[in-house]
């Protein structure tokens, strides 16, 4: 539960995080606004259920996939561009700094490395986005503190219910202890309507609610969206009350029920968390509602149920993210060329601990001994130990790591060639030279491969006294597959980007 909620602090407050989380979220606001047109003769209380999911699109800190998701990117900023490490320069800079003249040399610093504009750019947003949030919580919280003073001579009636003559209409303050308050020249008749609405909305936790909903758009006050959404949700909670109230009553009292209603309209243009105000928004649509009120039939749920299906699974969710897997099955994917490259495995002697040169061996971690690294492709040490074969040999197996920046094209590398032909693929992998090097000594014959690992891993069999003789950064020499792949639809544009349009790279 901790971790649950350190990530998501960690989501909130992070700028890039609240990009990305907002535009996802953007698209299933307009989802909701269109089911709330769809659905007009359903209950309200699904509305209101409808920007409940809103709210946790923004608040779930995990990437739920599904190949039905309608979003078009859960990252339409991507993290490598805000993780951008500047690029060399051609020619170093040197900036001579003054010491203190006690020294005898001053202290001159070399950059090699340019600094990113987009991060920078990136701060100065985060602190205007601060900003804007400080401001409109600020503005909240002292417009609630002058509330709750100019309260101070109301007196109590009954139950919650308080009279105040600084209350011009109804509403629902307070949070731990929420009181509702009405003025004094309120006759009997519309305060029974006007308590009964009220008690409906702490009956619901709507003053709750109302909260996380103005938090969230704090949050994301430069989303215009977002204050179109908060908008709906404070008019939906009001209608869902309204109808929770009235299924109860008869026509004529249901005509009482509007006339308090526009007898106690408020107009109300800022957006705030509190109060929760009974004549505060849409009173035009919720006296035609509560007029035209009809229980809503047994079929209508149907079509509900499956809109609130379609919402969670479409628009709650993030898009499959293709994988390896996905292009050598060819799993909507071209394979464009398949080549056989040479490179080189490279091991710090220091990363491996003695336990490898025991029966139960060592399992690293993913990418702990990163042994070769691509822009889309990283080979690590995933296990060693003693070989069951013979106490003179180790067994090393190493593992893939893909990253795909883009998912139309691009190639990575792997111990696994696709035959297209017979739609399967098999290991190809070969050792370029047997001997283990170190970069300062040569050790023949201390390589072997015998048969493959599963997946996409890579198997070596190598020799215990070489290994430990061994020092400094340890080294493989192999030549293994290249696979350039497209996705369908993208073959033409690739050719020209990766082999110049004519085959050749």
């Amino acid at each position: 539960m901790t971790v649950w909620i350190t990530n998501v602090f960690e989501s909130i407050f992070n700028f890039s995080n609240i990009l990305n989380s907002g535009i996802a979220a953007s698209w299933l606001i307009l989802a909701v606004v269109i089911f709330r047109v769809l659905l007009k003769k359903a209950p309200k209380w699904i509305h209101v259920a409808l920007w409940g999911l809103v709210a946790v699109r923004l608040l779930l800190p995990l990437s739920i996939e599904s190949r039905f998701s309608l979003i078009p990117s859960a990252e339409t900023i991507p993290q490598e561009i805000l993780r951008y490490e500047g690029e060399g320069l051609q020619e170093s800079a040197y900036l001579d700094v003054i010491t203190n003249p006690l020294y005898s040399s001053g202290f001159t610093a070399q950059l090699n490395q340019t600094v990113d504009r987009l991060q920078v750019h990136l701060i100065d947003v985060t602190l205007i986005w601060l900003a804007g949030a400080t401001v409109l919580l600020l503005y909240t919280a002292i417009s609630y503190l002058r509330l709750r003073r100019k309260l101070d001579t109301a007196v109590w009636h009954r139950g919650r219910t308080w009279k105040s003559e600084r209350v011009s209409s109804p509403f629902l303050l307070g949070f731990r202890n929420p009181r509702i308050y009405v003025p004094f020249k309120m006759d009997e008749q519309t305060l029974a309507h006007v308590v009964a609405h009220e008690q409906a909305h702490l009956h619901r936790k709507d003053h709750w609610w109302k909260l996380l909903g103005f938090l969230l758009l704090a949050i994301h006050w430069f989303n215009p969206l977002m204050w179109l959404a908060y908008a709906l949700l404070c008019r939906d909670i009001e209608l869902a009350c309204d109808e929770k109230v009235i299924k109860e009553l008869d026509h004529e009292q249901r005509a009482d029920y509007t006339q308090a209603l526009v007898s106690c309209s408020v107009n109300r243009h800022i957006a705030a968390a509190c109060p929760l105000a009974f004549g505060e928004v849409g009173v035009k649509e919720r006296v035609k509602s509560v007029l035209h009120y009809k229980k809503p039939a047994f079929w209508i749920m149907v079509p509900t149920a499956v809109a609130c299906l379609v919402v969670v699974v479409c628009f709650l969710t993030n898009p499959k993210e293709p994988s390896a897997d996905d292009i050598f099955h060819r799993d909507g994917y071209t394979i464009l060329e398949q080549k056989q490259i040479p490179l080189t495995l490279t091991i710090s002697k220091d990363q491996l601990p003695d336990d490898i040169y025991t029966n139960e061996g060592y399992e690293f971690a993913p990418e702990e001994v990163v042994a070769y690294r691509s822009d889309t492709t990283t080979i690590y040490l995933a296990s060693a130990m003693l070989s069951n074969e013979s106490d003179e040999l180790l067994y090393f197996s190493f593992d893939c790591a893909f990253d795909l920046p883009n998912y139309n094209y691009g190639s990575l590398i792997t111990s696994l060639y696709v035959n297209v032909e017979r739609n399967s693929y098999s290991h190809k992998i070969n050792l370029l030279s047997e001997a283990l090097t170190d970069g300062r000594n040569i050790y023949p014959d201390a390589l072997d491969i015998r048969g493959t690992g599963p997946g996409s891993m890579f198997v070596f069999y190598v020799s215990k006294d070489a290994l430990q003789s061994a020092e400094g950064n340890i080294m493989i020499d192999i030549e293994c597959n290249q696979l350039t792949y497209a996705k369908k639809g993208y073959e033409k544009e690739a050719a020209q980007l990766i082999f110049n349009g004519d085959g050749t790279r």
